[in-house]
């Protein structure tokens, strides 16, 4: 009776696990999916605010170009001293997202050390043939994995590195539009062509910014796949 019953208990066992994978990659994708929509939707945001500086530098361009009261040109000049203020921010928090990026990476690759490490071992004790090639083939893999690992680190350090130089790039600029001001009030032309030169600077970085951003989704990305790849291999060794 208890030979029958073990292969079909067996099978149960194989349907079961096949079923807990199913449902372990479909919570993946979703989880992804929002991933994904949130990354897009902050991307948005960032365009936005890049687009609303960019904006408010025209108009002030141009009530400067067409010889408007002061006040008006004062007026757009707080906006934009806000604006920037909300942008640094922002800046701020997308440092922190790129360093604990940054050292989940520096995890990754040690834990992709350790891997091979061990599977080395593994293979040196292999006691069969099939075992051994088994074991060759986890090899192979845990070395792509950590190629990648390595990889993903180098992408995520560099991100970091721009990410904080145009920070303090533009943090230099907000500490001198701030100097500048009492000159700015006080009517001085000459501060007003650099505030000008300093807004247009700024702008600059923003698109910097924003392109650097971008890659770094696509980056995101690429890493999930290939971290879900990973998970699901380790799935079926099991």
């Amino acid at each position: 009776m208890l030979r029958r019953l073990l292969p079909l208990l067996m099978i149960g066992l194989m349907v079961s696990a096949v079923a807990d994978d199913t449902v372990r990659n479909a919570v993946e994708k979703s989880q992804d999916r929002r991933g994904r929509r949130a990354a897009a939707q902050e991307l948005k945001t960032d365009a936005n605010q890049m687009a609303n500086l960019d904006r408010l530098i025209s108009e002030w361009d141009y009530l400067r170009s067409s010889g408007a009261d002061d006040s008006r040109l004062l007026a757009v000049e707080a906006k934009i001293r806000a604006s920037l203020r909300r942008d640094l921010a922002d800046a701020q928090s997308d440092i922190n997202k790129a360093k604990r990026e940054t050292r989940q990476s520096k995890r990754e690759v040690r834990s992709s050390r350790r891997d091979v490490r061990e599977e080395r071992q593994d293979v040196a004790n292999a006691d069969t043939r099939r075992e051994y090639h088994r074991e060759k083939h986890q090899l192979r893999d845990d070395r792509r994995d950590r190629r990648d690992d390595r990889r993903d680190l180098r992408d995520d350090q560099r991100d970091l590195a721009q990410l904080q130089k145009i920070a303090d790039q533009k943090t230099e600029i907000v500490s001198t539009l701030a100097n500048l001001q009492d000159r700015v009030v006080a009517g001085d032309a000459s501060a007003r062509d650099a505030q000008a030169r300093l807004f247009d600077t700024y702008l600059e970085l923003s698109r910097k910014e924003l392109a650097l951003n971008k890659q770094e989704i696509a980056e995101d990305t690429r890493e999930l796949r290939e971290d879900r790849r990973e998970t699901r291999e380790d799935r079926r060794q099991k």
